[in-house]
């Protein structure tokens, strides 16, 4: 309820660090990415940002939603010690941190050295542990 509360606000990184930590059951993995990355491509999913315009212009400026989401997921893998949805994670990450960065927009600024090397270190710690 709160992840849809600040979502409809806009408040789009909040409302990922809170679908994070829902249960899978309620907010499976694969809905919540493909909820959060639609936008952004493109593709306009009403139902995926429950018709607020302040949602839908949050998901479409940028990736950071989906980066947080997927960031937050990955740190409780981590925790749980699982090797491959780390290493997969971390992948996606990569590649949406480089995607952000290459934008130079507003979204990219955010992305600072200090989540890069937290993104390295989890992928590393990872591949060594399989």
């Amino acid at each position: 309820a709160r992840a849809e509360f600040h979502l409809s606000q806009g408040r789009v990184e909040l409302a990922a660090k809170y679908m994070a930590q829902c249960p899978p059951s309620l907010v499976p993995f694969a809905d919540t990415a493909i909820r959060l990355a639609l936008p952004s491509l493109g593709i306009d999913d009403p139902k995926g940002y429950g018709g607020s315009k302040q949602a839908q212009e949050g998901l479409s400026a940028s990736n950071m939603a989906l980066i947080t989401y997927l960031s937050d997921r990955m740190r409780i893998a981590k925790s749980q010690n699982d090797g491959v949805v780390c290493a997969m994670i971390g992948a996606w990450l990569t590649e949406l941190h480089l995607h952000e960065r290459e934008k130079g927009g507003s979204a990219g600024s955010t992305i600072n050295e200090s989540s890069v090397k937290l993104l390295n270190k989890s992928v590393l710690s990872s591949s060594m542990s399989n």
